[in-house]
């Protein structure tokens, strides 16, 4: 495969995985209006809550990050055809800039869903108020699915760092 080939395949992994992001936001979104409309209860309107806060923000980054990756792919096509120096110095940095921030975000992810499980255990236990309960429950369900999407979305990330790698001088490959 040529390096075009690996680039529209790495922008073209980004834009459904964003489509994908922001249509899981608007479903559960619409899941807790329904869950809050058909029950309407204090837990409901928790779980409203925890996933429409979320959900909202998923949706608009989703969106996005969509819109996004039309440029910035047209941008990484056309630079490196016209310029042999592009992949090294710009689209391999923009990308090990994104493993890092995988990595940032799998920790916040990962410490809301501990806390969400302690809030959701120590609640139940309790008895504590359903609104609360529906909160953190909300927040753990995103917590998790966040996480499982930016794990999916580093793997894709360093198989491009990769290939992009092997035209970087001295670029060691974790995938290796």
């Amino acid at each position: 495969m040529s390096i075009q080939d690996h680039i529209k395949l790495f922008y073209r992994g980004e834009r459904i995985t964003h489509a994908i992001f922001s249509g899981f936001g608007l479903s559960t979104v619409l899941g807790g209006l329904a869950y809050h409309y058909l029950t309407n209860s204090a837990l409901s309107y928790g779980v409203l809550f925890g996933l429409g806060l979320i959900g909202s923000f998923q949706v608009l980054v989703g969106l996005v990050r969509f819109f996004r990756t039309f440029s910035a792919f047209k941008k990484a096509k056309d630079s490196a055809d016209s310029d042999s120096l592009y992949l090294k110095k710009d689209e391999f940095q923009k990308v090990e800039y994104s493993i890092k921030r995988y990595l940032q975000m799998r920790n916040v992810e990962s410490v809301i869903f501990v806390i969400a499980i302690l809030i959701f255990g120590i609640g139940w236990g309790l008895k504590a108020d359903k609104f609360l309960l529906g909160t953190a429950a909300g927040l753990c369900f995103h917590a998790a699915t966040m996480l499982m999407f930016d794990l999916f979305s580093q793997s894709r990330t360093q198989e491009y760092q990769h290939q992009i790698g092997k035209l970087v001088d001295g670029f060691k490959s974790d995938l290796l």
